[in-house]
């Protein structure tokens, strides 16, 4: 995992910033995941600006970055709640475009850690890849079934490889190195992600309290408010310091379960600041007219995912016995 120039992860996340408030703009949120499965002026843009290619080496035409570049990127993914395969395309086809011609970098990429498991955006998908025993490969004739789901912003499928044609890609030790890879960096990706959404949470709710007028004076201008404004900045400063954490272990191959840990402990304080600017905003965000309402349940999503590694405790526990 190649480290690039400190100031890139700035420029990085300065120039995604600009593309998706223009693609994938707030104004509107609701009725642009209701629309469309995909943002799909943001897919485009992106594949324009070469974030598909983030992580492939300068032979497959990519930018060589590491994980700060792409925690910046979903930083900005997240707090714009862009909807789309956003991780399997930049992280798992990224590093497999070194070995492969994945079609063009507007294609969709579902990725398939494992039999049977849920893909997001599967079921629309132009490309699957699917991890076998000693082998990463692409999937022809997969079957992909939607599931329900309340996250706004995904779309998952559960996966039917019976009848399906896999064609290696990469094998033996080889194909081992990349699953690690692409596990780590989709940690950071999401992530990134969890701190995008927590720090667009904290900007509604302290927009929402200058803006909302209660007893002749901003709502904001109460002592109980300006306190959970406090602790949200705190927690989303803890949830952007656990993923400072995670990008280091990226980079310097540290444990999964180190990772992992730090993933659910970044996913709990983004689920508190995120619920806090419920409080802020006087319970309209359970409406699902309000555009918090989104947000909510996107964290929600991600935080049910990060039950794969050691909880941070246990792990504390264990590293400071040993």
């Amino acid at each position: 995992m190649s480290a690039a120039a400190p100031d890139y992860a700035q420029e990085i996340q300065r120039s995604a910033r600009e593309i998706l408030a223009r693609t994938a703009s707030t104004e509107g949120l609701l009725e642009r995941l209701r629309a469309e499965d995909v943002s799909r002026g943001a897919w485009d843009a992106a594949a324009q600006a070469g974030w598909f290619r983030l992580l492939s080496g300068e032979a497959a035409g990519g930018l060589g970055a590491g994980p700060a570049e792409l925690a910046a990127l979903f930083r900005e993914i997240g707090r714009h709640l862009a909807a789309g395969p956003w991780v399997d395309t930049v992280v798992a086809a990224g590093l497999l475009r070194d070995h492969a011609d994945l079609g063009p970098d507007t294609a969709l990429i579902g990725y398939l850690p494992e039999p049977g498991a849920v893909v997001e955006f599967a079921a629309v998908a132009d490309v699957l890849v699917v991890r076998g025993p000693d082998s990463i490969g692409l999937a022809r004739g997969a079957l992909a079934m939607p599931l329900k789901s309340f996250d706004l912003a995904g779309r998952p499928a559960q996966v039917d490889l019976t009848g399906a044609t896999v064609e290696a890609v990469v094998e033996g030790a080889e194909a081992e190195r990349v699953a690690v890879a692409i596990a780590r960096l989709a940690r950071v990706a999401r992530s990134g992600e969890l701190a995008g959404l927590a720090a667009a949470a904290l900007d509604m709710s302290v927009r929402y309290a200058g803006e909302r007028v209660q007893f002749d004076r901003p709502i904001g201008a109460f002592q109980a408010v300006q306190h959970r404004i406090a602790e949200m900045a705190v927690t989303r400063t803890a949830v952007d310091s656990a993923l400072a954490a995670i990008v280091t272990l990226a980079a310097s191959e540290g444990t999964d379960a180190e990772q992992a840990a730090l993933y659910e402990y970044a996913a709990g304080e983004a689920r508190t600041v995120v619920l806090s600017a419920l409080q802020v905003h006087g319970g309209i965000g359970f409406s699902a007219e309000h555009p918090l309402h989104a947000y909510i349940k996107r964290v929600l999503r991600l935080q049910a995912v990060a039950g794969e590694g050691e909880p941070l405790l246990d792990l504390g526990g264990r590293l400071l016995a040993g």
